[in-house]
């Protein structure tokens, strides 16, 4: 029984994904604290549930959104956090990082539509209220390929933001190559609480932050 449930509510979540993104948005943006240089040996961002290795399937868009206190709804999120408005995203990097270094990733949503899911008019068409309808939230699921990363604007304390175009060095990898870095990668089960003490990390795969 709850196989098939968990399978149905899988169906609809993927359905509605694919309803829902009736606008286009061909770039998309995220503010995280995980460096150009950092995030390309990691191939691009993975949701925390797949890293924490408790990716809930059956994850409601609205548990996304509203994460409960004590965090263990966040280690099984499905979904990373981007924003169809640059000028959000780049605020938020402001107000949330305001004493160090971060950047705001422009994506690409091309070839992975199916995955991204418009939070605004899924609240809308649920008949709900959205409690941070100034995100302008594009929600995609399981992961962004470093591929889809067009390029970035590198954000510091008390200064303009500057644009970089992603460069040829950064060019995304291919099975085998030699650019690859070594990188560790969470171990699952080694903290109950992983986005507590992950956000203190400095390791190269584990500062992605959702909004």
């Amino acid at each position: 029984m709850f196989v098939v449930c968990s399978l149905l509510n899988l169906f609809l979540i993927i359905s509605r994904s694919n309803v829902v993104l009736s606008k286009t948005y061909p770039i998309v943006y995220r503010a995280d604290l995980t460096s150009p240089e950092r995030l390309w040996a990691c191939e691009g961002f993975t949701c925390l549930g797949k890293k924490t290795g408790l990716k809930d399937e059956c994850m409601t868009y609205q548990d996304h959104v509203v994460w409960p206190e004590d965090l263990i709804t966040a280690n099984k999120d499905p979904w990373i956090s981007t924003s169809y408005s640059k000028e959000f995203a780049i605020s938020w990097a402001r107000l949330r990082y305001p004493k160090v270094e971060s950047w705001v990733y422009a994506i690409s949503t091309a070839g992975i539509e199916s995955k991204c899911l418009d939070i605004e008019e899924a609240y809308r068409k649920d008949g709900e209220r959205h409690p941070h309808p100034n995100h302008h939230e594009i929600a995609i699921r399981d992961e962004i390929p470093w591929a889809n990363v067009v390029g970035w604007f590198n954000i510091m304390p008390g200064k303009p933001s500057v644009w970089e175009d992603r460069p040829s060095s950064l060019s995304p990898l291919k099975p085998n190559d030699p650019r690859k870095p070594a990188i560790t990668s969470y171990q699952s089960g080694t903290s109950k609480h992983w986005v507590e003490t992950w956000r203190e990390d400095t390791g190269p795969c584990d500062q992605v932050l959702n909004f």
